[in-house]
């Protein structure tokens, strides 16, 4: 017996049930998430996680219902409409590119279809975060990228296979395999559906780039400096001394090759700072010098760009330009509020300048709800400003993640359970870092990361006499 979209509805969760009934009331507008939160939670404190699981339970319970279609328009809101109109008023509205998640192939034994099933629901789940491209309904749409997949099972292990298809060109711009023990299948559907999402989004993921580099040819950008650009960017290798330093290379040769690559010049001055905060420099002095040039030549060839206010807040203090630093950190936030690079770098460097960490800690848990499945340095962002939030768990929490050969990672942990009451905790990770710097103060941490803001200040140095470092 076929159940009504009506009876199903009965089915979803109270809070879910009312947000589709803001939504078929206002059937084909496009309903403000703000509106959206006012009409059904009202007074009570939500997340936008909150909605974002409404919007999904939704989205799953109508997808077998071809008259009706749930679409997502970033920093805009929701709407519900009929399905054969929604893409024609997607088209017109968005601007952004659209991309079609085709249904997977199957070559897996008959019962692993279901696998394949909720691993495309999930990756549409995850994708439909994104503010960088628009998901839409069917591959017969005039999209502008295709995602194709696969699941085979061979001996124990499911295989995973995904394409990206580009229409214009009738080419495929990307290809990756992800293969898992048939046993741990159930586990791993959320983690493949994230790392493919945040392939193709998250800030210079397949599409961003591949979008980017249309319009950078338009620009006039230069061909072989957006090569090393792309070479130069990926996350991963932040985290070493010797992947910063190649890091390094290829972005010193993209702003050589073009000055005006606003892009590029953000991403070198990202990979200064974070050199600094992993002590992976033998020069400090010279790193920090570079990465205020480095940020100011960013936020001058784009003002606009919220990753280079962002981390052009961070250069101006430390030159004691604080006011042009605290315009520039708003600036970010303002227009960043979905750019999860701007969000992460502003909560890891403004809490230590102004008293802003309640509001830092509030965005960067935004940033990690909008990205599962984040960069490493997204996680000491956020240990760092729950840390000044005095948000001591959620710190620990977070921190843990990190790699050990992170030096603030067990700073910020031995800070973090000293106020717990976690002695011997505090005390493992403060030798941690005395033996990766023997020399380590909190006055040279105050002074290197201009640390200006006395609520933080005093916090660290009352902490930190806990954890017994040497000020």
């Amino acid at each position: 017996m076929t159940i009504s979209l009506a009876a199903r509805i009965e089915t979803l969760r109270p809070r879910s049930r009312a947000v589709f009934q803001v939504l078929y009331q206002r059937l084909g507008e496009i309903v403000d998430k703000r509106d959206l939160i006012n009409e059904v939670w009202g007074d009570t404190p939500v997340i936008d996680d909150n909605v974002v699981q409404c919007i999904s339970e939704i989205r799953r319970l109508i997808k077998e219902d071809s008259t009706l279609a749930l679409k997502t328009y970033p920093r805009r809101g929701y709407m519900l409409g009929l399905s054969g109109e929604t893409p024609q008023i997607i088209d017109s509205e968005s601007g952004l590119p659209r991309i079609a998640i085709a249904q997977f192939d199957n070559y897996a034994q008959s019962e692993d279809s279901a696998f394949a099933k909720a691993l495309r629901d999930d990756i549409i789940t995850e994708m439909t975060r994104s503010t960088e491209f628009i998901v839409v309904a069917d591959t017969n749409h005039d999209t502008h990228y295709i995602l194709e997949g696969g699941v085979r099972n061979e001996v124990g292990v499911i295989r995973t296979n995904f394409r990206l298809l580009q229409m214009q060109t009738n080419e495929y711009i990307w290809a990756e395999r992800y293969d898992i023990p048939a046993d741990q299948c159930i586990q791993a559907q959320r983690r493949i559906a994230g790392l493919v999402a945040n392939k193709l989004s998250n800030g210079d993921g397949i599409i961003v780039s591949n979008e980017r580099k249309q319009l950078d040819k338009g620009r006039s950008i230069d061909p072989q400096a957006y090569e090393y650009f792309l070479l130069g960017s990926n996350v991963h290798d932040y985290l070493t001394s010797e992947g910063s330093l190649i890091s390094l290379g290829h972005l010193r040769n993209a702003v050589e090759k073009d000055p005006g690559f606003s892009r590029a010049w953000s991403r070198l001055a990202i990979t200064y700072l974070l050199r600094l905060a992993y002590t992976h420099t033998e020069e400090p002095e010279q790193t920090a010098e570079d990465f205020v040039t480095a940020s100011l030549n960013a936020v001058k060839t784009d003002p606009g760009d919220p990753v280079a206010q962002a981390i052009a807040g961070a250069a101006y203090f430390s030159i004691g330009e604080t006011k042009r630093g605290k315009s520039a950190f708003e600036r970010a936030v303002d227009t960043g509020s979905d750019n999860g690079d701007a969000l992460s770098i502003v909560a890891y460097t403004r809490p230590t300048k102004l008293p802003t960490a309640d509001e830092d800690f509030d965005n960067i848990r935004h940033a990690l709800s909008l990205f599962p499945y984040h960069p490493e340095w997204y996680s000491l962002a956020f240990g760092y400003s729950a840390f000044y939030s005095g948000h001591y768990l959620e710190a620990v929490d977070e921190l843990e993640s990190v790699s050990n050969s992170v030096i603030d990672k067990h700073l910020y942990l031995a800070l973090c359970y000293a106020e717990l009451d976690l002695p011997e905790k505090s005390a493992h990770h403060r030798n941690k870092v005395q033996g990766m710097e023997p020399e380590f103060t909190i006055s040279q941490l105050i002074a290197g990361d201009s640390i200006v803001e006395p609520t933080a200040a005093r916090q660290l140095q009352t902490i930190a006499v806990k954890a017994g470092f040497s000020m």
